[in-house]
């Protein structure tokens, strides 16, 4: 079953974009069995240095003290321990970091295949005066925008007449004031 989503454009993005479910889906489970695999390369790669950090707590405690005259603890030395956890961090840290480069890789893949599918949409040689897909959706999405400055345009030539008319009686105003101040009443 092929499932498409249409998502609403952002302002000023050309028509809806449609998103196949099916590949959604696909490049998500992609991903999962993707940070599976890099876990499951983690508990393999540090199983062994669990059994070795095991081994050196049994053989000397959290203090650092032997418990042990056991035979198999002679090879074994109190920083053994500190050792051991740390390649454990090391790994679980390059694992993750694996993880999201992979996750990240997808992502990339994802954008760029999208970004090309758009591309080739669009760009198209117009044939016989029949305008491309590409200029009318440019045309489209541009009419908003000059009706927006045209009205914007129209608003501050409105204000502008205001304010000089305002200016102008104003003026005769102050004329009118000072022909009363200038010339006392009879």
């Amino acid at each position: 079953m092929n499932r498409r989503i249409s998502v609403l454009p952002a302002y000023g993005a050309s028509g809806p974009v449609v998103i196949n479910g099916d590949q959604v889906l696909a490049w998500v489970l992609g991903i999962i069995a993707w940070v599976c695999i890099c876990s499951g390369a983690w508990f393999v790669a540090t199983r062994a240095d669990y059994v070795k950090l095991a081994e050196a707590n049994v053989c000397y405690g959290s203090n650092g003290h032997s418990n042990s005259t056991l035979l198999q603890c002679a090879n074994v030395k109190p920083s053994d321990a500190a050792f051991y956890k740390s390649e454990i961090d090391r790994k679980a840290r390059n694992s993750r970091l694996a993880a999201a480069a992979g996750g990240l890789l997808a992502a990339i893949t994802i954008i760029v295949i999208q970004s090309r599918k758009r591309r080739r949409t669009y760009v198209r040689i117009p044939t016989c005066g029949t305008p491309s897909r590409f200029s009318e959706t440019v045309f489209e999405r541009n009419q908003p925008r000059e009706a927006e400055i045209n009205n914007a345009l129209k608003q501050e030539h409105a204000r502008r007449e205001a304010a000089v008319k305002n200016m102008y009686r104003l003026k005769a105003l102050r004329l009118a004031q000072d022909a009363k101040v200038n010339c006392p009443t009879q």
